[in-house]
């Protein structure tokens, strides 16, 4: 993150830009690391993640992300066994970044007995009885006994002499226990004989690393922190102390943020674990920050942030009210496809529901389930998103006439869509639509889109059209923007498959517009690979590669690496096209791995095809057998067709054939001609036809 922003920044230099977004920012940092990365690989040191859940949320983005946006860095994070006890979030993450095939626990103890001493006479340069003090205190923690000499050093308590550091005459010091005492300590002697200020920023500090001045105003005046006029004066002038020390970044009128990770987490621990005549309690600071949002919005006419009123509202011992606003922020958060923040917001949800006992299958445990299956899905976690339906689906059933139901099946039909189960897709979408019908029509329209995108892919092209049409009347007399413009993406698909350039370029823009007018990221994203599909189709194949290219960067920036992976198996298309094996295979085969990973098996038959033609650009015949055996396979169950899995069919047979390998070639030509006969185009199929006969 120091790549990013210097602790203090030169005055020549311009105000920094906030991203409230944590998947921009992770994508943001992401690139900055893979930039840094060009020189040497990196280590990345994480301390503490127990205490770091948006650190934990980046390394998660960071290897869903590996595959598409490579970064030679080891990531090396610590956390204690005991605070993950207590900490379900943060365990959670932390638990699903250790499932990653690459990631690997160790256990780390204190440094043995016959060493500790040495170190922190040899290394730190104590001697006498305070390196003995030190050494007990610190328990083979040498990541403790550094940051003690610095914070020692930093205040003047040690001098160096010949013979190592000493404590200065007439000093005397209380050794801590922790590194997070340490920082606290610093804090204590920067407000020595201000317990006010100490207050004021611990009531900042449960709002997060950014604080909104008007909200923190409000905070401290409903707890009293000093008369009431002498507030305002008093929190801008310690906010003016914390910036000229390094320690706060202001943001003009709207507020201000910590530097320092370190110092905001211990005012925040400080918070919650110390009591004293001087410590507001950590409930009673939730409540009021939960109160301060609820009235602001009222008085200005609005609904309060969802997803930071129901934290606090659970941080304030009040898990049940904390249940609905956490859950419409995790529809918000997908909604405007930032899957991190509502990754984050789903692990806060379920916390929730456990503190407030509700039951295993009640209502909100579905809806919780399904949303999180949504997650899941758009983070092309398919396997994990099919788990969760099964339970939700199952809970579903076992209730008469529950509300959930029809949304499930609809659920369920994209996550089989986009696992390549073509028949199950439009199976459940057809009993979701049932069940729709009579009072959700925008679940009947997300079922006939389904079936679009299905019946496409099939070759089904009239029965697709028909399907985005009616698809596309519901949402527009809906007024929904997301749904109009995955449905005009729908119909240029269509057009793109008949060879009607023009109509699916004309359909793409609109959709484009569309996006670009209502913010929708992931999808922008999708129109920008269409384009680029377009662009291919008409030879201009350096202007297609910048639009899958700019495809994979809006689509990592909001974490929807599913979708990534269709511009990334574009990009190997156009580097086939211009005979670039080697660079094809690679992504093709990083595409294959996040595949085994997330279970999208959608786009799998087309991985293979693109390895077939790369196992005969390198005559490696027998992965060419495996690649077309396990294509041939995908593409019997699913029923796909495209014209690019028969282009590469046709393609694979060719070089076999030109290599003498006429028995692999006759097969191929036959796959081609099958692809090609589906999708309704008589010329290629008896020119494929022709092709496999001159070889038999």
């Amino acid at each position: 993150v120091s790549l990013l922003r210097p602790a203090r920044r030169p005055r020549d230099v311009g105000p920094s830009v906030w991203m409230d977004a944590p998947d921009a920012r992770y994508a943001t940092i992401s690139r900055a690391l893979a930039l840094a990365t060009h020189r040497r690989p990196l280590v990345v040191w994480l301390d503490d993640v127990h205490w770091a859940p948006d650190a934990l949320s980046f390394v998660s983005y960071l290897l869903r992300s590996q595959d598409q946006q490579p970064v030679a860095a080891l990531v090396i994070m610590t956390a204690r066994q005991e605070e993950l006890a207590v900490r379900r979030t943060e365990r959670e993450l932390l638990d699903e970044i250790l499932a990653a095939p690459h990631a690997v626990r160790h256990e780390i103890g204190p440094l043995p007995e016959a060493v500790r001493g040495p170190f922190i006479e040899q290394v730190l340069g104590l001697r006498g009885d305070l390196a003995a003090r030190v050494r007990v205190r610190t328990a083979g923690n040498p990541s403790f006994a550094v940051q003690l000499m610095g914070d020692w050093v930093a205040r003047g308590i040690l001098e160096p002499s010949s013979s190592g550091f000493h404590l200065r005459a007439g000093a005397d010091v209380q050794l801590p226990d922790d590194v997070y005492e340490i920082w606290s300590g610093r804090v204590t002697s920067l407000f020595e004989g201000r317990p006010v200020l100490l207050r004021a920023l611990e009531i900042a500090a449960i709002s997060g690393r950014r604080v909104d001045e008007q909200e923190w105003l409000l905070a401290c005046t409903k707890l009293r922190i000093a008369p009431e006029e002498e507030i305002g004066p008093l929190l801008r002038s310690l906010v003016q102390e914390l910036a000229e020390r390094g320690l706060a970044e202001k943001h003009g009128r709207s507020g201000w943020s910590f530097v320092h990770g370190m110092l905001h987490e211990s005012l925040e621990r400080g918070a919650r674990e110390v009591a004293g005549p001087d410590r507001l309690a950590w409930a009673r600071l939730h409540q009021t920050a939960a109160e301060v949002l609820q009235d602001r919005a009222t008085s200005e006419q609005r609904e309060p942030p969802p997803g930071r009123l129901g934290r606090h509202l659970l941080e304030g011992n009040r898990p049940s009210l904390a249940i609905a606003p956490l859950l419409q922020s995790v529809r918000d958060l997908l909604a405007r496809g930032e899957l991190a923040s509502a990754q984050v917001s789903v692990a806060w949800l379920l916390r929730a529901l456990d503190a407030a006992d509700a039951e295993s299958f009640s209502p909100i445990r579905i809806e919780a389930a399904l949303l999180e299956a949504q997650m899941a899905r758009q983070q092309g976690r398919i396997d994990a998103a099919s788990n969760c339906l099964a339970f939700a689906e199952s809970a579903a059933r076992q209730q008469e006439d529950s509300p959930w139901l029809t949304e499930i099946l609809c659920e369920g039909s994209i996550v089989a869509y986009r696992a390549g189960q073509l028949d199950v897709a439009v199976s459940r979408s057809h009993e979701g639509e049932a069940l729709a019908a009579q009072h959700a029509p925008l679940l009947v329209a997300c079922c006939l889109e389904v079936r679009g995108r299905s019946f496409t892919d099939r070759g089904e092209l009239q029965q697709a059209q028909r399907c985005f049409d009616d698809a596309l009347s519901i949402y527009r007399d809906a007024g929904v923007f997301r749904g109009i413009a995955s449905c005009q993406l729908g119909l240029g698909w269509v057009a793109m498959t008949q060879g009607a350039l023009p109509l699916a370029h004309r359909h793409i823009e609109e959709a484009r517009a569309t996006c670009e007018e209502r913010d929708l990221r992931m999808l922008s994203g999708v129109c920008m690979n269409m384009l680029g599909e377009i662009e291919r189709q008409r030879g201009q194949l350096a202007e297609s590669q910048r639009c899958y290219r700019e495809a994979v960067r809006r689509h990592q920036s909001c974490g929807a690496l599913a979708t990534s992976m269709i511009a990334e198996l574009n990009l190997a298309l156009v580097h086939l096209e211009s005979d670039e094996f080697v660079q094809a295979r690679a992504l093709a085969s990083a595409v294959n791995q996040s595949i085994e990973v997330s279970g999208a098996r959608q786009f799998l038959a087309a991985v293979h095809l693109i390895l077939l033609v790369c196992a005969a650009a390198a005559e490696r015949w027998p992965d060419w057998s495996k690649h077309f055996e396990a294509a041939c396979t995908l593409l019997d169950e699913s029923g796909q067709v495209h014209g690019d899995l028969a282009t590469l069919a046709q393609r694979a047979a060719r070089m076999a054939r030109d290599a003498g390998h006429s028995q692999r070639a006759s097969a191929a030509f036959g796959l081609a001609e099958q692809q090609w006969r589906r999708l309704g185009d008589e010329p290629n199929a008896e020119r494929a036809k022709e092709e496999e006969a001159s070889v038999s």
